[in-house]
């Protein structure tokens, strides 16, 4: 799932992504996100930074997205930290 908002460079979000714990280290996870990071920025040429939100507790999303080059923001929405990928370093 994704979720933008108008007329910003920093307000796309992956707002869904998940890969089921038995089918997790299968190549999954790394195809989808590699889909949805590719889509996000073909169909909104204006999105500068991609946004997603991670448990603190959840070591496997974590790795996957800091091998993409995510990186944490320092904020939070309630359990789940901020994370964000500059569309430049695609």
């Amino acid at each position: 799932m994704h979720a933008y908002i108008e007329n910003t460079a920093n307000m796309y979000w992956i707002s869904g992504f998940i890969i089921d714990e038995k089918h997790q280290g299968k190549g999954y996870g790394k195809a989808a996100l590699d889909g949805m990071i590719s889509w996000i920025i073909k169909t909104f040429p204006a999105c500068k930074e991609i946004r997603l939100t991670v448990h603190r507790e959840n070591h496997t999303a974590r790795g996957l997205y800091e091998k993409y080059g995510f990186v944490p923001l320092g904020e939070a929405i309630g359990e789940e930290d901020v994370w964000s990928l500059p569309v430049s370093k695609r």
